[in-house]
């Protein structure tokens, strides 16, 4: 082959930074599409937002247009300065920095309560250290050796002033903040019901208190295997004692932090409602700024020729708008469709949910298979049902029973539903739920159910029988004291 030159043309995407961002868009969901556009509006002096009043009359446009071309470099490097810089002098240990810099959550709520405890800075930032350390669930994450090697960079602590801080902290609020594992975080919990109760005189509650305490400390093990026999024997007590204190430790939190990110709030992207017979998708915008270019302002650097940093920004705030347009309309499509072959989970609920896929929605809306996996991440909808993520209504095809497809969502609800109302004197084994599911013309196999089913965080046939005997228990006991 003799060596020579060519000429080929072709055509190809360059991912420019613009493209790049209007990709990035498509993932945010309806809270940090709000953040974004928040934080655009602060930087670009173009953007103004839809709705807002003019407070700015006509002789202010014009001392703005008088002395335009002089500043414009100025202008667009110094908009939203103030709300860009971060607050970093000195090395002045401030509460304030970090109250603002801090997200909200069990964490934020454990540093505002440090100043009201600890008066010393020196044990304020081995507090804050501490928070620091802790994990999402709540449980310190290292040990007081490295907390103290950590903070020896700073200042020199001795481990038990370590120790006495981490005391503090772990009964403030929520109790059992800091613990290292679970047995302190329940101990913790229940130390301090017992302290709160110490001046109501009740033999009985006082001696289920410190059953509970010998329980936690010497024999969680045992709690964990519901093995309430083996607790009784090694304690000395009756079982229908070792039930009351055992009914007692499963009403503490065993993760602190945890329990409380649940209870935040999720603002659905997407709702779908029924309007006079008919299924209606929109989106959920109420939270997300409407943004649009300043008429007024486009003008005045269309005709001045110097004002090359404002001209970047018009640039900016044209693609920002187009972004956000091309997410919407792709979200809303998207959606629309989706529910169009989810039409029986509206009816039904989750078990009517039909086996679908990324590529199937791709091809019927006209966009890449990677434009609609974006597009419903991080995404939830608000449907008659509850609210999901969006993704929750990809369930993979899980097997073709008579004709019928069957999803994998589809079937753990069924399993869900079915243990809900299973007799407690028989619970279902893994085996009945598979020959229940083959008779309705869904044949798995058992191990199939059992994955199922932890995955739905239910115990086994085994350990739900012990509880519903604990509570059958406990019932008896709380009857018989009336």
């Amino acid at each position: 082959m003799k060596p020579g030159l060519s000429l080929n043309i072709s055509q190809k995407v360059a991912m420019t930074p613009q493209l790049a961002e209007s990709i990035r868009f498509l993932q945010l969901s309806a809270a940090e599409l709000a953040d974004e556009l928040k934080s655009a509006l602060d930087s670009n002096v173009m953007l103004e937002e839809v709705g807002a009043e003019d407070t700015a009359d006509d002789s202010a446009v014009e001392s703005v247009q008088a002395d335009w071309s002089d500043s414009a470099s100025q202008r667009a490097e110094s908009w939203g300065t103030a709300s860009r810089q971060n607050s970093t002098g000195g090395s002045d240990f401030s509460f304030e920095d970090r109250l603002v810099n801090d997200e909200p959550g069990v964490h934020l709520r454990i540093v505002e309560q440090i100043p009201m405890h600890f008066p010393s800075e020196s044990d304020q930032r081995i507090a804050l250290a501490i928070v620091e350390a802790t994990d999402d669930s709540g449980y310190l994450a290292c040990t007081v050796a490295d907390l103290v090697a950590s903070l020896s960079r700073v200042q020199m602590v001795r481990p038990a002033e370590v120790e006495d801080v981490l005391h503090v902290v772990q009964r403030l609020d929520p109790i059992g903040f800091g613990a290292r594992n679970l047995a302190e975080c329940l101990r913790v919990q229940l130390e301090e019901l017992a302290e709160s109760r110490a001046h109501v005189n009740d033999p009985q509650e006082r001696m289920e208190i410190d059953l509970a305490l010998e329980i936690v400390n010497f024999h969680l093990d045992a709690l964990g295997r519901m093995d309430l026999p083996a607790i009784a024997a090694a304690v000395g007590r009756r079982e229908d004692e070792v039930a009351t204190a055992v009914r007692l430790i499963r009403s503490l939190s065993p993760k602190p932090a945890a329990d409380e990110k649940t209870a935040v709030a999720i603002v659905p992207d997407v709702t779908v409602e029924q309007h006079q017979g008919e299924w209606s998708v929109r989106l959920n915008n109420s939270t997300v700024p409407s943004l649009r270019v300043n008429a007024e302002y486009e003008r005045i650097v269309s005709n001045d020729a110097g004002a090359k940093a404002l001209r970047d920004q018009l640039q900016d705030a044209r693609w920002l708008i187009r972004s956000v347009e091309m997410r919407n309309d792709t979200l809303l499509r998207a959606s629309r469709f989706i529910f169009e072959q989810q039409q029986a989970f509206l009816a039904r609920g989750e078990t009517a949910l039909k086996p679908l896929t990324l590529k199937f929605v791709a091809d019927a809306i006209g966009v890449h298979e990677s434009t609609i996996s974006r597009i419903t991440t991080s995404k939830f909808v608000q449907t008659p049902h509850g609210v999901f993520p969006l993704k929750a209504f990809f369930p993979s095809q899980l097997v073709v029973a008579e004709g019928v497809a069957a999803s994998g969502s589809a079937v753990k609800a069924t399993i869900q539903k079915l243990i809900a109302h299973e007799m407690p004197e028989q619970p279902l084994r893994d085996v009945d739920l598979a020959a229940i599911l083959a008779r309705r013309g869904v044949r798995i196999a058992r191990r199939t159910i059992a994955k199922y089913r932890e995955a739905l965080n239910i115990p086994s046939s085994k350990d739900r029988l012990e509880r519903y005997r604990l509570d059958a228990l406990i019932q008896r006991r709380v009857a018989k004291a009336r």
